[in-house]
């Protein structure tokens, strides 16, 4: 299972065909068990400061369709993906209004999912039965992998995403994520529409989640579970393209060279530090955030964090 991150979602599900956007009749189809559901909310800063840019799922829905599962496990697998569209800013098919009431942001669009769920297994049915139970209080997320993304004021924007999965989770990163509809298939000709406001817990509040910074410029570097980015150095992904440009403009390694080089010691502190290593003849190894922590429910790396591996020279 590749390392990837995980983008929670608790929104207000985009309407189908037939639909209203307020309190309309879906088309019953008594066969099936669907769930159409906000999987993700473009155009807006959710609450781990990323904004995902309209049009960033282009190319992956082009590509594949995402798989469905609980809490993101891959083991457990709940359903397949009917439908999957990412509607624009200002498509007449978004929600009229956010999960909190108010008018849909005219910035703002949506990645809109419609998932059918295995009830013959134990999972599926159990997800069937809580999204008819906790209505628009169910919560969606994707997981996916940051394709082309940058810095901007402290807000990553996600310019391309490449999108493996959605899943029911506890609690979303985006207060307008939720679930619109719910097709019952043992309801035999009745439509339940989920509505009301959804409370969104912030991801970055509890206990479980810690808050990194950047250890050149101080800034956020994303954030991570568990306490393990305490002890850690971690660089933003602004100042890695900072530190591209100044290795650029100086000395390039090949990986022989680092494979070959010795540590060396200390570390530098400061964008003017790393540049003066470089003209030391010293360099950094930069490691992508998937490779900092194993991949784990627990210690599962989010956002846009780095970190320098070792320091060598050559």
């Amino acid at each position: 299972m590749p390392r990837y991150e995980r983008k929670a979602a608790a929104a207000p599900a985009a309407p189908e065909t037939g639909e209203t956007t307020d309190t309309g009749v879906l088309r019953v189809d008594p066969a099936r068990a669907t769930v159409t559901a906000i999987a993700a909310v473009t155009g807006t800063v959710d609450l781990v400061s990323d904004r995902i840019v309209p049009g960033a799922f282009t190319k992956t829905l082009a590509a594949r369709t995402p798989k469905v599962c609980r809490g993101h496990d891959w083991n457990v697998p709940i359903g397949r993906v009917v439908s999957i569209k990412e509607l624009r800013p200002g498509d007449p098919d978004l929600p009229r209004r956010t999960g909190s009431g108010r008018p849909w942001p005219p910035e703002a669009g949506a990645l809109i999912v419609q998932v059918r769920f295995n009830t013959a297994k134990p999972e599926g049915k159990a997800a069937l039965a809580d999204a008819q139970f906790y209505g628009s209080d169910s919560e969606w997320s994707i997981g996916y992998k940051a394709v082309r993304a940058r810095q901007v004021g402290g807000v990553r924007e996600l310019h391309e995403v490449d999108l493996f999965e959605v899943s029911t989770v506890l609690v979303g990163a985006h207060p307008d994520a939720r679930t619109v509809s719910v097709k019952a298939a043992s309801a035999a000709g009745v439509t339940l529409e989920t509505k009301g406001a959804t409370t969104a817990l912030p991801r970055a509040a509890g206990p479980y989640r810690t808050r990194l910074t950047c250890g050149l410029c101080g800034g956020p570097a994303g954030a991570m579970h568990g306490d393990l980015g305490r002890a850690m150095e971690i660089i933003c992904a602004g100042c890695v393209d900072a530190l591209d440009e100044l290795i650029a403009d100086r000395a390039v390694l090949t990986a022989d060279d680092l494979a070959a080089a010795d540590d060396v010691e200390p570390e530098a502190a400061t964008l003017d530090a790393y540049a003066q290593a470089l003209d030391d003849e010293q360099t950094y190894d930069l490691l992508p955030d998937g490779d900092l922590l194993m991949s784990g429910e627990d210690d599962e790396q989010t956002g846009p964090a780095w970190r320098p591996g070792r320091t060598s020279s050559y």
